[in-house]
């Protein structure tokens, strides 16, 4: 992919999920998907054959931190391989991060990146009410399972 196609995806993409704006998320490598913050990004010059993706998953609360840490690795050591994406948290350590990398972007189309975005929107959601959560009990297994496949991210 080049500079072109990645504009050309980026429009497609928003145009694809109806933002006002449709050379932002080009621009700025910024957009927000049902009030989830994406960071999107693609360096030619490093990694060509990928875009990069950081989906701010909130907010870590003080309480229970230690917990939402022991969680967050969890989950990776489920998920974590470059096609799974993986989990955490930003260089200030206030916010949870699901980063994904999209191997081949040439490949998508823009209603096909919309709807993978939307799933991660989703799934970002299902982890504040659950991971980030200090009270939530059930297993990260779970949560990760009921996350992805009530939202067939296990099938994109």
């Amino acid at each position: 992919m080049d500079q072109e196609g990645f504009s050309a995806l980026c429009r497609a993409t928003s145009l694809a999920l109806q933002v006002e704006d449709t050379e932002k998320l080009f621009s700025a490598g910024e957009i927000d998907i049902d009030d989830i913050a994406f960071g999107i990004f693609f360096e030619p010059d490093i990694a060509p054959d990928r875009i990069l993706c950081y989906i701010d998953l909130g907010a870590i609360p003080d309480e229970g931190r230690e917990d939402i840490f022991s969680r967050l690795l969890s989950l990776n050591v489920i998920s974590g391989t470059k096609t799974s994406g993986v989990y955490g948290i930003d260089k200030d350590g206030e916010n949870a991060l699901f980063v994904q990398h999209f191997m081949y972007p040439e490949l998508l189309s823009g209603e096909q990146f919309a709807l993978i975005l939307k799933s991660y929107a989703f799934h970002a959601k299902t982890l504040q009410t659950t991971i980030l959560n200090p009270a939530y009990m059930d297993s990260t297994e779970e949560v990760l399972r009921h996350s992805l496949m009530s939202n067939n991210l296990l099938s994109v």
